[in-house]
């Protein structure tokens, strides 16, 4: 039943999403697509367009103070009334739906969409990175809350820090999240996952408008979409939630069209169609601005060499650059930050993609996967050395493309498809713009790839007459031998890439520590359970600050509280000075309610004691060099531990944990100062240790909030083994154990 119930509402979310990027999109597309083009492309362009305005409109209504769960019914209401007078009074002039093209479209959305369908709408989190949770959170955020909100207006919400972080941000497609949430009457969370899959479903129909371009034959030219909408590089964008990103992809390969159209033709509504189109590009992923500007400029140019009309083509594409980018005019400030992120150097990011700089991260991008889970080294290799020739092949076919037809389109996808190339040229390599943008061109390599193989033996255009002797000469294998590798590739995405999908289910996925780590039989029936609640007091007891994070989100319309500084990938003390009433132990209600999450650290026995008690740890830190995280949980020299107490009555506990003077020279000795900072009065106590020792230290504990710091004290002639290690590790705090009386 519950399997029923998760593909149904999944079902129903993404019929939704569709719905409601169509309805506006027919409205535009009905206005502003010539009449001579609407049988050509009509029922392509729609989304886009429908995406691009609604984003325009209400993105600017928020940045008004104007929050989603206000504007979002006017403005569907408006965009239902006008495409109901469209088909009723102008039926004839919209084109027949392409149900062959859609159907199609459907069968990507259902491959990518396995996972979403299995775990239903409302739990999917893709593969669980924390780029999700800050998407869900601002979309959450701009649907309830005036854009104005700050840090002091947080109050017991302490899911809106992140959302008040990233709210200058591109909040483009959380607009749309939003939207669609509103629509269905369900959370930004539940909606995230059919507004995700819209990346597949859009590059799908954009690839195959440029496949009718560049690659003969009707069948050839659905295979070449197909396969490259289910490519295991581009489909590992949305997967990974990188949500703002794989739906930009789509709207960059649409490009070069819509500039094509705008330079080549008098049709002013091809200009109106670019500032939308770019508008809505630009707020959902200000980072590729830049490269539609370069791609825009070069196909100025060469329109000029070609056909003159230096100022007919100069002025569509000043009027598209400058409308698409002023007409969003509340983030345009903002944007400048987001778009010098794009060419930022962050050493921290390049350990994202790993294999980035090796052969194997061509592996990632034609096969999902290159490394030692293959189990043996010859498959490895074979792997890597086929990814090696399909990329030759697919730049070849992308030069071959433009060497025959030399146009602004074959130009521009070439220019788009080394932009890669570019980025890993630089003297200082950006490996993980590398990446992110050798994945958001993949579609095009394979275009690139169809386009070769097809016409590997004839490479003719239609109507010239070829001389096919040679041809018929060789044996039937050779001659299908380029078929099979298409229809090889293309079977093979279809089967990685579902499977990929599959890995969001956490029975399958068990090898991805997101999935693992977020959605848990407790965690979901935890959020589940929050989500029912309303207006109630929790202290929350979670150690992992993702898990922390998305369990502040689902008990939003409650009172929380909890001691830690970090959640949801924001550290409090290096946010602002502002003290939050959720984290400030002082305001804990008696009367609230525990949860707890997984293990405690520490640990508090017995259960009597844990319903009335908590604890944490509060300065974690890594000691440089040390990777041990399982025996030494991030510690170092000082650790502050924090206990809050909701008895009226003090109490008695004991202070169990382990200490390791390892990292000394041969003095195997330490010694630990103790002192209770806030809370009953107690003598500090010192404590000398030698060797790996267990320490029990006998507290009382008053109501409300105690402080106890513990600090190492090196001993007289006690030297390190490793001078550059600047801290140490005071104690094992997966062994620290709050032990009261029973």
């Amino acid at each position: 039943m519950s399997i029923i119930y998760n593909i149904l509402i999944s079902v129903l979310m993404m019929a939704l999403t569709l719905v409601v990027i169509h309805i506006p999109g027919i409205v535009l597309a009905h206005l502003i697509i010539p009449k001579n083009d609407k049988d050509k492309y009509f029922w392509i362009i729609a989304p886009f367009l429908g995406i691009s305005i609604t984003i325009l409109v209400l993105q600017s209504l928020v940045y008004l103070d104007i929050p989603l769960r206000i504007s979002v019914f006017p403005y569907f209401l408006v965009a239902v009334i006008c495409a109901g007078y469209i088909f009723f009074k102008h039926r004839n002039d919209i084109p027949k739906i392409p149900r062959t093209l859609y159907l199609f479209s459907l069968a990507v959305l259902l491959i990518h969409g396995i996972g979403f369908l299995g775990m239903g709408a409302n739990n999917y989190i893709g593969h669980g990175w924390t780029d999700q949770y800050t998407y869900v959170t601002v979309a959450q955020f701009l649907m309830d809350k005036p854009f104005s909100t700050g840090y002091e207006d947080v109050g017991n919400e302490p899911y809106l820090v992140g959302a008040i972080v990233w709210k200058i941000d591109r909040i483009g497609l959380p607009v749309l999240n939003g939207l669609v949430a509103v629509l269905g009457n369900v959370n930004a969370k539940t909606a995230y996952g059919s507004v995700s899959l819209l990346s597949p479903f859009l590059t799908f129909l954009v690839v195959w408008l440029i496949s009718c371009r560049v690659i003969r034959g009707k069948w050839e030219q659905y295979g070449a979409a197909l396969s490259a909408s289910l490519i295991q590089g581009f489909a590992m964008i949305h997967l990974g939630n990188f949500f703002s990103h794989s739906v930009a992809v789509p709207f960059l390969l649409l490009w070069p069209l819509v500039i094509e159209n705008a330079i080549q033709t008098d049709e002013k509504k091809n200009i109106i169609m670019g500032i939308i189109l770019l508008s809505g590009v630009y707020a959902i992923y200000a980072e590729f601005l830049p490269i539609l500007i370069i791609l825009a400029l070069s196909a100025l140019f060469w329109n000029i060499l070609q056909k003159g009309k230096v100022i007919q083509s100069s002025i569509a594409i000043f009027l598209i650059l400058a409308g698409g980018f002023l007409v969003n005019f509340g983030y345009i400030v903002n944007s400048i930050s987001v778009m010098a992120r794009g060419i930022t150097m962050n050493p921290g990011w390049n350990t994202i993609y790993p294999y980035a700089s090796k052969v194997e991260g061509l592996g990632y991008l034609w096969f999902g996967y290159s490394g030692p889970l293959l189990g043996s080294k010859w498959i490895i290799f074979a792997v890597n050395f086929v990814s090696i020739l399909l990329t030759l092949l697919a730049f070849v076919g992308l030069i071959n493309i433009f060497r025959k037809q030399k146009n602004i389109l074959s130009l521009s996808i070439l220019i788009l498809a080394i932009f890669p190339v570019i980025i890993i040229s630089q003297p200082e390599p950006f490996y993980y713009q590398f990446f992110k943008m050798l994945r958001t061109v993949v579609p095009l390599l394979v275009i690139g790839l169809w386009s070769i193989l097809t016409d590997f033996w004839t490479d003719e255009p239609k109507g010239v007459s070829v001389n096919t002797t040679h041809i018929d000469a060789l044996h039937k294998t050779v001659r299908l031998f380029p078929s099979f590798v298409l229809i090889s590739l293309l079977l093979s995405s279809v089967v990685l890439t579902g499977y990929l999908a599959a890995l969001s289910i956490p029975s399958i996925g068990k090898n991805r520590s997101g999935v693992m780590l977020v959605s848990t039989e407790e965690l979901l029936d935890t959020y589940s359970y929050l989500e029912g609640e309303r207006n109630k007091d929790f202290i929350i007891s979670v150690s992992h600050p993702l898990q922390l994070g998305w369990i502040a989100y689902h008990g939003r319309n409650n009172r929380l509280y909890f001691f830690n500084n970090r959640f949801g990938g924001h550290n409090l003390d290096e946010l602002t000075t502002v003290k939050f009433s959720f984290n400030d132990p002082s305001k804990f209600p008696s009367s609230a309610k525990k949860i707890i999450i997984g293990e405690e650290y520490p640990k508090i026995t017995p259960a009597s004691l844990s319903e009335n008690l908590m604890a944490v740890v509060q300065n974690r830190e890594r000691p440089p060099g040390y990777n041990a995280l399982s025996d030494f949980n991030l510690m170092g020299k000082e650790l502050e531990l924090l206990i809050y107490s909701k008895s009226e009555l003090e109490k008695n506990i004991t202070l169990n944990f382990d200490a390791d003077p390892d990292l000394h020279d041969t003095v195997n000795q330490h010694i630990i100062e103790l002192n209770v900072e806030k809370g009953r009065f107690q003598e500090p106590i010192r404590i000398e240790l030698e060797n790996k020792k267990n320490v029990s230290v006998p507290l009382s504990i008053s109501p409300g909030l105690s402080v106890i710091k513990l600090r190492r004290i090196l001993p007289e002639n006690c030297t390190l083994n490793n001078p550059d290690v600047s801290s140490e590790f005071l104690v094992n705090i997966s062994q620290m154990e709050i032990i009261g009386e029973r």
